[in-house]
């Protein structure tokens, strides 16, 4: 994803968010096992997340924000030369614009980041 506004995240970042929800625990548990959750957890709390196992955890969550995420902000931003369609979306405190015919920007840690950077690329 490409970064361009200074409130935008990357995915370690959101991580440490996703960390608290139990939604999101359960899901990390049931992919890595009761035996290795307790350490995954913790590494996902602090943002240091390595090797296979933490390659895994960032598709596994990378995956489910992209495919679990609900809707919670929509317009359509009208400019002189076309309009475009914007949709904010969230997962478990993770925010994320997604705009047609562009690429996802990183993720966000409030609505209202989210919202005020696709009004002022759009």
């Amino acid at each position: 994803m490409e970064m361009s506004s200074s409130d935008c995240v990357d995915l370690d970042t959101a991580i440490k968010v996703l960390a608290k929800s139990r939604a999101v625990q359960a899901l990390v548990k049931s992919s890595v096992g009761a035996a290795q959750f307790s350490d995954t957890l913790m590494r996902m709390k602090t943002g240091t997340l390595q090797g296979i196992i933490g390659d895994d955890i960032q598709d596994l969550l990378a995956d489910a924000i992209l495919n679990d995420s609900k809707v919670v902000w929509s317009r359509v931003i009208r400019q002189p030369h076309d309009n475009y369609p914007i949709d904010v979306y969230e997962f478990h405190g993770v925010f994320w614009v997604n705009a047609l015919e562009y690429d996802p920007v990183g993720y966000f840690l409030s609505k209202e980041n989210a919202v005020s950077y696709a009004w002022s690329e759009w």
